[in-house]
């Protein structure tokens, strides 16, 4: 389905009651965090990432700006900053076009204060095409269906994506699901992810990639 197909999709009922009790537990869970565990979820997602073997290759990268009861990523953009990794952030226009917008996340100055940062070379390589894409979710299970907050943002984001790209969901670890024993329920218009990135790994779902983070398909040369 397109991003601009606008016939409806039947409703199950039951798959959107279950999305919303897993929902519930997952977002209650979450709450209890203490500011430590969150800062240190940060930091583990922050340090997993950056050993991402694709990152050698110098990708695009896209990176949600995460909010309230989301993995933060904010550590996470101003290490890849700078590194001088090319970080985009998604952006929907009002006809629903995707577009990558440079992020503008700032730096330590090395002298207590922080600067600006503005990648004109992503401006520069235009608005379109990513290599790596980070999304958060409540939960992704063994079969790489992602539990989203139930606004089908990110589900319409991955749908204009370029199939090559590595899509990773960002979860804590105990949000990791075996598919075989709780799986995530999904409807039609979910998107599934490649690989689910915690504070502590990264899980490659998808028999496209291999374990080091390589495209196994014999086109992606």
């Amino acid at each position: 389905m397109s991003a601009h197909d606008s016939s409806p999709e039947p409703v199950d009922h039951d798959i959107r009651m279950s999305k919303h009790t897993l929902r519930s537990a997952i977002s209650s869970e979450r709450r209890k965090r203490s500011p430590e565990e969150t800062r240190k979820a940060a930091q583990g997602l922050r340090d997993v990432f950056m050993e991402l073997p694709l990152l050698r290759a110098g990708p695009r990268v896209a990176v949600y700006v995460s909010h309230h009861g989301e993995l933060s990523t904010w550590l996470l953009r101003v290490a890849l900053a700078a590194r001088g990794v090319c970080v985009v952030l998604p952006t929907m226009s009002r006809s629903g076009e995707l577009r990558w917008s440079p992020d503008t996340v700032t730096l330590p100055d090395g002298g207590g204060g922080w600067l600006g940062r503005g990648d004109s070379r992503c401006a520069r390589r235009g608005r379109t095409g990513v290599e790596v894409v980070l999304v958060p979710a409540l939960a992704v299970d063994t079969r790489g269906r992602r539990l989203g907050r139930g606004c089908d943002g990110y589900d319409l984001i991955l749908r204009q994506v370029d199939p090559l790209a590595l899509v990773l969901g960002a979860v804590h670890d105990a949000e990791v699901l075996d598919a075989a024993v709780e799986p995530v329920p999904d409807e039609p218009h979910d998107v599934p992810v490649h690989a689910v990135i915690t504070p502590s790994r990264i899980l490659y779902l998808s028999g496209e990639w291999s374990a080091p983070g390589r495209r196994m398909r014999t086109d992606a040369a």
